[in-house]
């Protein structure tokens, strides 16, 4: 059969196959930075989220107790909603009757992202 298609002279030459792996190869170099830069944005939003779910988890807190948690397993659990994602780093820095302070870090991500409350923005560390 390999013989009656080289008869026919069908079938690809070795330079047609050069060039298609040489686009193959350009193509990933363009596509191969966007998606890590992308992955890295996606993870930097994922320890956002975390905060935000910690302050309402902290709110929460603050509600039934009258002070913000200063330990992170306090708000943890179906009491007050917080789930940690296990790929993000979180700490409560401070927690007291006036305000509370958390970071948080995605191990795939490239910042890290502390929130002061209650009621303030999320900061760039």
């Amino acid at each position: 059969m390999l013989e009656r298609m080289m008869k026919q002279g069908k079938g690809f030459t070795l330079i047609e196959v050069i060039i298609v792996i040489a686009i193959i190869g350009i193509l990933a170099t363009i596509a191969a930075p966007q998606f890590i830069a992308h992955r890295q944005r996606a993870s930097n939003a994922g320890a956002q989220e975390a905060l935000r779910n910690a302050a309402h988890a902290q709110d929460l807190y603050f509600i039934q107790n009258q002070t913000y948690a200063e330990d992170l397993e306090a708000l943890k659990g179906e009491a007050f909603g917080f789930q940690p994602d296990s790929k993000v780093a979180i700490e409560i820095i401070r927690g007291d009757h006036e305000g509370y302070t958390i970071a948080a870090s995605h191990s795939r991500g490239t910042k890290t992202y502390i929130l002061s409350g209650p009621g303030g923005e999320i900061l760039e560390k």
